[in-house]
Order: C-alpha cells, then structure tokens, then sequence
C-alpha cells in the first residue's frame, strides 16, 4: 500500500471532523455525531472534581405482570426454572448440567439441579 493510498482515509476521517460535531464539543448526543467523527476527550475538557452533581441511574426491579410470559416456537415450552433469588449476577455450567447460580448480595453459591421432561 502506497503512503498516499494509507494517507487518504485520513484525510477523509480529518475532513468530515469539522460540522456539528466538532462544534459542540467532545460531548454531543446522537444529533452531533457525523459519519467518521473522531473525538478526542482530554484532561482539560473534563470538570475539576466534585463540580458537577453525581449520578446514580440503577435499574429497579419490578414484579413481573401475571400475563407476561415468554413465547416459544411451536414444539417448544418456557416453564419457570428458579425464583426467588437473591441478586444473581453470574450463572455456570457443571458438565453434568447443574447451574451454579452466584448470589452476590447474599454471599452464596446455590446449585440448580436439572429438571426432567
């Protein structure tokens, strides 16, 4: 590859830079993004510390609606496997196909057995 075949899809990306992007800043939403934008977020156009007020958006968990229920292909059955846990965040696999479901909150590994047909 020729330097100037390497160099043209950076003067294409350097040239699409300037517009509505790159007039607001390095922090846009989706309105002032442009195809091939490149933002570059530096030290100084960051807030000194504790400027801004802190965020927390965590999920709520909500009781699911008593019609809600997953649909399956023809052939196929959703049936309730476990309930009841306490913040399950990870789920493996034993080679004999129990599930060891990892309760993070409370402290806990518990063991789900298969279940037959």
């Amino acid at each position: 590859m020729s330097g100037l075949t390497r160099a043209l899809p950076l003067a294409l990306a350097a040239s699409m830079v300037g517009g509505s992007a790159q007039a607001a800043g390095p922090f846009t939403d989706y309105r002032g993004e442009t195809p091939g934008a490149v933002h570059k977020i530096t030290v100084a156009d960051l807030p000194p510390p504790y400027a801004t007020a802190s965020a927390n958006h965590q999920a709520r968990v909500i009781d699911r609606p008593a019609d809600a229920w997953p649909q399956a292909p023809a052939g196929f059955r959703v049936t309730q496997y476990a309930k009841d846990l306490d913040d399950p965040r990870l789920i493996r696999t034993a080679p004999n196909g129990d599930l060891f479901v990892a309760e993070s909150d409370a402290g806990r590994i518990r063991v789900l057995r298969g279940i037959g047909p």
